[in-house]
């Protein structure tokens, strides 16, 4: 998504001037599963820092409460990190242990930082629940129990307790399998749709790319256009008639497509590729345990959208006739889960009275994916093939020369051990192409409409607000919960 920045003055978000006047009344709407949210992962639950001796006890509590100079004392801290973060047959130094316990603290810590950002607020309330700095910069476990025992402020000692339950969190989640192995399913993925597709040919519908402009126009209905001037002479007419109207003003916006003609003759106006645990070509886990927070998930592995691809296409014809294409490679309907057609439902926080029409059509395709070893065993196969093709062009040029006799014993036992190569690596291809793996997938297909609203400021569906949305529907009050943040909210 683009900006083109226009000299125009730009008020606050409404949103934003709601939450400036209601902020003290954040805490009147609470998730209903809190309780068994804390049950579940109970280092989030502050109820340990003023019942002591009570429901909730945790180990960090008991070390913080050891004596530090005690001869046993690191190897007590060693034994908790190794049963929190290690397997139970791989447990590390307490030197390895320190190095990876300081990773996670400084993920956790950002992790946090990013999902209260996602709650939207102005600035000066977003300050109220910002981690506390100290606590940020503290990933030594050494150094959060002095923080933990020399604070006598609840809201410290609860980050400190916060900001552990975030780590052993993230460190579950790296360890499960699904995510583990996300790149090399992704990139299955990827070449499935643009092969069966006949995406990769870049046969482009109306030149190499389309550029679209697009904002909210002074009726607050999206508007759009394809050429550059006509599009800011509409929009600097529109924002004359919003700023009359007292109406916020935003930036007019611009798109790329890249449209494609798929092998059956769909126009697609955008292929996009999302891997849930990746931001911008580096890995990130906010999404993932924002998810797992907000909706209780108990295990990782239940996360069933970690891949996903959206297909942008003109028309709600365009999105049925790719529909029938996809179920001839995926599977057709019994491979399909979930299936929803999206129009302002509530379930995807779009609010009832919108003035904008638009469909999603969003579902999830158990597929089957090939073993991923099967990749490492075919560049075995092929580069075993390679060697013994160089071994027998030596022969071949070796058939005049006066020291051939002396070299041939050499050369017919490199054919030979890479002829045992090839041998084991088909054994192995044999054994994993008969043990694939299932994949989630979510896929989306987007009325071009719909696709712009969800990028457009202003729109009732941006996908901004909608991530808003979601944060303060639950895990907001999970991360941030009423005990330890209204007392500060009151006071301001």
């Amino acid at each position: 998504m683009h900006i083109i920045q226009q000299k125009l003055t730009v008020k606050p978000p409404a949103s934003q001037v709601v939450r400036m006047i209601n902020y003290q009344s954040i805490y009147n709407t609470e998730p209903d599963d809190l309780e068994l949210f804390w049950t579940n992962y109970p280092y989030f639950c502050p109820d340990a820092l003023f019942e002591r001796g009570g429901k909730y006890r945790y180990q960090f509590i008991f070390l913080a409460e050891v004596n530090t100079d005690d001869a046993g004392f690191l190897e007590m801290i060693n034994q908790y990190l190794n049963v929190k973060f290690n397997p139970v047959s791989g447990y590390k130094t307490f030197e390895q242990n320190l190095a990876k316990f300081s990773r996670l603290a400084a993920e956790a810590s950002l992790i946090l930082k990013n999902i209260l950002k996602r709650a939207y607020f102005p600035e000066v309330i977003e300050n109220l629940f910002r981690e506390t700095q100290e606590v940020s910069e503290t990933n030594d476990i050494r150094d959060m129990i002095n923080v933990f025992n020399r604070n006598d402020s609840v809201k410290i000692k609860y980050e400190i307790l916060r900001k552990i339950g975030l780590m052993v969190l993230l460190n579950r989640v790296k360890n499960t399998q699904s995510f583990q192995k996300s790149l090399k399913y992704n990139s299955f993925i990827n070449r499935l749709f643009l092969e069966k597709l006949n995406l990769r040919q870049q046969r482009h519908v109306g030149g190499d790319y389309l550029k679209i402009f697009f904002w909210m126009n002074d009726t607050d209905v999206l508007a759009y256009s394809y050429d550059e001037h006509e599009a800011v002479k509409l929009y600097n007419a529109d924002n004359e008639k919003r700023s009359y109207k007292g109406k916020t003003l935003h930036d007019l916006q611009y798109e790329i497509m890249f449209p494609q003609m798929t092998r059956a003759g769909n126009n697609v106006l955008k292929y996009i590729s999302r891997l849930k645990n990746k931001h911008e070509d580096r890995e990130d886990y906010t999404s993932v345990i924002e998810k797992i927070i907000r909706k209780n998930i108990r295990f990782p592995s239940e996360i069933t959208d970690i891949h996903g691809v959206t297909f942008v296409v003109d028309s709600e014809e365009d999105t049925f006739s790719l529909i029938a294409e996809l179920e001839e490679f995926l599977g057709g309907t019994n491979t399909r889960k979930n299936e929803k057609i999206i129009e302002k439902a509530g379930d995807s926080g779009i609010v009832d009275d919108s003035k904008e029409n638009f469909r999603i059509w969003k579902t999830i395709y158990d597929i089957t994916s090939p073993n991923e070893m099967l990749d490492a065993v075919n560049y075995g196969i092929r580069q075993a093939q390679k060697d013994i093709a160089f071994f027998e062009s030596m022969l071949t040029s070796l058939e005049n020369s006066t020291g051939r006799d002396n070299l041939l014993p050499a050369v017919n036992n490199h054919i030979a051990d890479k002829l045992k190569d090839v041998k084991k690596f088909r054994k192995l291809k044999d054994v994993y192409e008969s043990k694939p793996f299932d994949i989630y997938l979510e896929i989306q297909i987007q009325e071009l409409k719909s696709y712009l609203l969800s990028k457009c400021y202003g729109s009732e569906i941006e996908h901004r607000l909608h991530k808003s949305r979601q944060v303060m529907s639950s895990s907001f009050y999970k991360l941030f919960p009423r005990k330890i943040y209204e007392p500060i909210l009151l006071k301001q």
